[in-house]
Order: C-alpha cells, then structure tokens, then sequence
C-alpha cells in the first residue's frame, strides 16, 4: 500500500485572506535531471475547509465550492 505524505501549508485566497490547508505531496522529489523539485512541484492536492482541491496549469487551486481561488504561500511552521 502506496501511503502518500502531507503536509500543512499556508494558502491564500484572491480576497488577501489567509488559511492553513493540508497538500498531499507526489512521492517523486528530483526532476529527471536529478534537481530537487520545490513545494509548488510536488503538491498532488490540497485540502482547504474539507474540499480537496486540484491544481490547475497556473498552480493555483480553484474551489469548486466557493469563489475561492487559492495560491500557496508556505509550509507551516
């Protein structure tokens, strides 16, 4: 069984506001040419007030619930 790792980030919305989510991370960390890949890379999805969100081509995170649009900021510390 294939156990895909989170992690908490910081996202925020077009309106300025700030939230904490959860990404699912890839498991694949270095691009072919053996670079690490950033967050921003390696994020599968994230989950922001219980909706998990796909990244689109622009690797933003649009809510299909809401008129959210998210951008990650950072890992939580």
């Amino acid at each position: 069984m294939n156990i895909m790792e989170t992690r908490e980030i910081m996202v925020k919305d077009q309106f300025d506001q700030t939230y904490t989510a959860v990404a699912t991370m890839k498991a694949q960390q270095l691009t072919p040419e053996g670079q690490p890949l950033s967050l921003y890379q390696r994020v599968e999805k994230i989950e922001v007030e219980n909706e998990s969100i796909l990244p689109s081509t622009e690797l933003l995170f649009e809510s299909q619930h809401s008129n959210r649009i998210y951008k990650i900021v950072s890992e939580s510390t």
